[in-house]
């Protein structure tokens, strides 16, 4: 595999202001261009969460190669068609660290290697799916999470 370049793509899901309770689907399926072409891989590197409500909470990201039917609600236990799992890359704990300012909080986890291959089919080359499942409990503004993925983009 040869690295090509490093690319960066954020995503502010739409939340729920209601409490969420651990194991919620959190927001939307957030959608990615990792800047990847046809026939190329992407290693995950790092995960950045700035977090506008101060909640802190923790969070399991799953990573899929297609757009994943989400068959539960926002802020209901998670759920997903058995049918996609087929597209399902991985997943990523993360959240546990915090640096908590006066309004606000961030996190980051860095040093990660999730080896994934995104989509190729036409129209979606390049794009990985995130589902992101709380795993506390935690009350935020419709805009008020956005993650940001770092990944090396692969030839080969």
């Amino acid at each position: 595999m040869n690295l090509l370049s490093l690319s960066r793509a954020s995503a502010t899901p739409t939340m729920d202001t209601d409490a969420y309770g651990t194991g919620d689907f959190a927001g939307t399926v957030q959608e990615l261009q990792t800047g990847a072409s046809k026939g190329d891989s992407v290693i995950l590197r790092n995960v950045k969460i700035l977090d506008l409500a101060k909640q802190s909470a923790d969070f399991d990201l799953l990573f899929y190669s297609a757009d994943p039917t989400v068959t539960s609600a926002d802020n209901a236990a998670i759920d997903i068609n058995d049918d996609d799992q087929i597209g399902f890359q991985g997943y990523v704990s993360v959240g546990s660290a915090y640096v908590a300012l006066a309004d606000n909080s961030v996190h980051c986890t860095s040093g990660l290697s999730l080896h994934m291959k995104p989509s190729q089919l036409d129209g979606h080359v390049g794009k990985i799916w995130v589902v992101a499942v709380i795993r506390d409990t935690a009350t935020y503004a419709a805009t008020s999470l956005t993650f940001t993925y770092e990944f090396e983009i692969h030839r080969g």
